[in-house]
């Protein structure tokens, strides 16, 4: 009779353990960026509800992404971000790629894995790859519709 007991215990620490988590930026007009991950780091979903600039260069439309991280043989670091989009009747994959920053620092394991920094006007995404690794990229608020996108840089 204990035995059912035990595995939904088990089995509820482990659901909690692999649960999701978010962090979030609010801007000063409300609008949002929330990053939804796992313990995994290397994919995660971002979301936002109005249109932003990345990094004071590229432009970022609103909505959902999935999100990838990318380390090249120089050991740069990059966010890969896909969002599929309708056109013509067709569905198709936008992708955009962005360079991450990355510094080093002696955080403690049990820091988020992603976390935000609120900044003038915006906010800077940290993504602790692991515990000595901080990779970062800043977000604005940007006022751009996805039709006057042509090419992912």
């Amino acid at each position: 009779m204990l035995a059912p007991l035990f595995l939904a215990i088990g089995a509820a620490s482990q659901t909690a353990v692999q649960s999701p988590t978010q962090a979030q930026c609010r801007f000063s007009d409300g609008s949002t960026i929330t990053v939804t991950y796992s313990p995994d780091l290397r994919q995660f979903r971002l979301s936002t509800d109005g249109p932003l600039l990345v990094a004071k260069e590229w432009n970022l439309p609103s909505g959902d992404y999935t999100v990838h991280l990318e380390e090249d043989s120089h050991h740069r670091w990059s966010l890969l971000m896909r969002k599929p989009i309708k056109r013509n009747g067709d569905t198709v994959n936008f992708f955009l790629s962005f360079p991450l920053s990355m510094s080093t620092s002696a955080l403690l394991s049990e820091q988020p894995k992603i976390s935000f920094d609120q900044t003038g006007g915006g906010c800077v995404m940290h993504l602790q790859e692991n515990p000595d690794t901080i990779l970062s990229l800043e977000f604005a608020k940007r006022g751009l519709e996805l039709a006057s996108l042509a090419v992912a840089p």
